[in-house]
């Protein structure tokens, strides 16, 4: 039996009725589907409302099971585990529970907000790429923080929970965390130079994302740093765009902003 496992991604859910254009989407125009190797899979069990199931057949126990199944792109997680004949039927549900158990339990999204400024998120996780062959599956997770002791205290979580499903945890190279300075002098003479130059206020705040400002923060913690930029579109994407005209007055702060560095 394959096992097809929907966990819903935040809290959307499709209805009924885009559950049922869907499909008939799907199964236009297929009057059969081909069986490699001469025989069915198996079925699949749907877990969430975020599984379309495609097609079904009759076992010889006269019970029917799903063979073709659909997610949305994007609004769920289908996970495929091994067929029974590379298990016992003990060892294939046993690890089935125990994968399910770890992708429901394993945090993904706000972990913990900033004491310091309020609606910022402070530390967060994401389950990430999981990949699957016939001796294991592996599972990313990726946590981010602008404290280095939540990224220990999330990393130490997940060992626990991976012990007790029966899974290793694997912890990789941590990015440093950059944590916020409200008192930094270099963010006041930066803002100050671009209302000069600009005529308007700069929009100084504090994002919840990894920067590399972290790498140096974790060298001297001391160090009073500030992230500027230019305007850039469909970030981390193929059709990522540098907004040519914002480069400009970029150069022009950054050097009257060394300038007055070198007065004080």
């Amino acid at each position: 039996m394959w096992v097809a496992a929907a966990l819903a991604a935040g809290v959307w859910a499709a209805s009924e009725a885009d559950r049922a254009a869907a499909r008939a989407a799907l199964v236009e125009g297929v009057s059969a589907i081909d069986a490699p190797g001469g025989g069915i899979p198996g079925g699949y069990i749907l877990i969430g409302d975020d599984i379309i199931p495609l097609a079904e057949c009759r076992n010889y126990d006269g019970t029917t099971a799903f063979t073709a199944v659909a997610a949305f792109y994007g609004r769920g997680r289908a996970v495929l585990l091994a067929h029974p004949n590379f298990l016992s039927q003990a060892d294939f549900l046993k690890d089935t529970k125990r994968l399910l158990q770890l992708l429901t339990v394993m945090h993904s999204g706000v972990y913990a907000m900033s004491t310091v400024i309020p609606g910022l998120v402070e530390t967060s996780a994401n389950l990430g790429v999981v990949k699957m062959n016939e001796e294991k599956v592996h599972i990313e997770v990726f946590p981010r923080s602008a404290v280095d002791g939540k990224l220990d205290e999330f990393a130490l979580y997940a060992r626990e929970i991976a012990e007790l499903t029966g899974f290793t945890a694997i912890v990789g190279t941590k990015s440093p965390g950059w944590k916020e300075n409200k008192d930094s002098r270099l963010a006041k003479i930066v803002a100050e130079t671009f209302e000069e130059q600009n005529g308007k206020p700069m929009k100084v705040e504090t994002i919840h994302a990894g920067l590399e400002c972290g790498w140096h923060f974790g060298k001297n913690p001391k160090l009073d740093m500030v992230s500027i930029g230019v305007t850039t579109q469909d970030i981390h994407s193929p059709n990522e765009k540098l907004v040519l005209a914002t480069v400009e007055p970029q150069v022009k702060l950054i050097e009257e902003t060394l300038h007055k560095i070198a007065k004080l």
